[in-house]
C-alpha cells in the first residue's frame, strides 16, 4: 500500500467462502506503523436439495403381495386401497 493520510479508517476484507470482515476503528497517525490482524470466518453454508420423484401406479384390483430382501415373519396383512 502507499501512503495513507493521518485519519480514521475502515477495513473490508473478503475471500470466496469466507464471511466479510470489518473494521472500522484502524487509526492512521505519523510516524506510526498501524498493524492489522484478520481473522476470516468461514461462511453459513446454505444447500438446497430438490428431490423429486414420478409416484408408481397401484392397481387396487391386485390382490397379491410381493415381498423382496429377508422375510421377518409372517403376519396377517390387511389394506384398503380408496379410489
Amino acid at each position: 500500500m502507499g501512503e495513507l493520510s493521518v485519519g480514521q479508517y475502515e477495513v473490508h476484507v473478503e475471500a470466496p467462502g469466507f464471511s466479510l470482515y470489518t473494521n472500522n476503528s484502524i487509526g492512521i497517525s505519523i510516524g506510526r506503523v498501524a498493524q492489522l490482524t484478520v481473522r476470516l470466518v468461514p461462511a453459513d453454508v446454505q444447500e438446497q436439495v430438490t428431490v423429486s420423484e414420478q409416484a408408481s401406479s397401484i392397481d387396487a384390483s391386485a390382490s397379491e403381495l410381493r415381498f423382496t430382501g429377508r422375510r421377518l415373519g409372517c403376519a396377517a396383512i390387511s389394506a384398503s386401497i380408496a379410489p
